[in-house]
């Protein structure tokens, strides 16, 4: 084979096509959990973008003062339907997100709408003591 300027853009064409794109879009795809957080009075809120999966593909878990949110979606290949150009895919993705000390992990709920999971947590309310002079004996 002669190395002539068409054969090389061929080649380099089908290594594009093939190889280095498969490459890349697996080095370089973004696959962190974006987060917010809001603390109203009475009321933690983590707002995490998780967009283009269902529910079912979202684990939850409480572990030593950290929510721990899982993501995990296959590729559903079709058959007999060959992709030309794959320019996103879904990967697995893991947030380990800190909860402070006052919150109260016995009220957390979830949802998850428009590719936006919410979790939310009940701010624990201070123990208030008894108050007054104590008597020395």
């Amino acid at each position: 084979m002669s190395y002539n300027k068409e054969n090389i853009n061929k080649l380099f064409n089908e290594f594009l096509q093939s190889g280095i794109h498969q490459t890349l879009s697996s080095q370089f795809t973004k696959t962190n959990i974006d987060c917010n957080v809001i603390k109203l009075d009475d009321t933690y809120i983590y707002e995490l973008a998780i967009p283009g999966v269902v529910k079912k593909d979202i684990a939850i878990k409480l572990e030593e003062n950290h929510l721990i949110v899982g993501v995990h979606k296959e590729e559903e290949a079709i058959e007999g339907v060959k992709s030309l150009k794959k320019e996103y895919h879904y990967a697995q993705s893991t947030r380990r997100i800190p909860i402070p000390e006052s919150a109260d992990t016995n009220s957390i709920r979830a949802a998850y709408k428009n590719g936006v999971l919410s979790i939310h947590l009940n701010v624990m309310k201070p123990i208030e003591g008894k108050k007054g002079n104590i008597e020395i004996k």
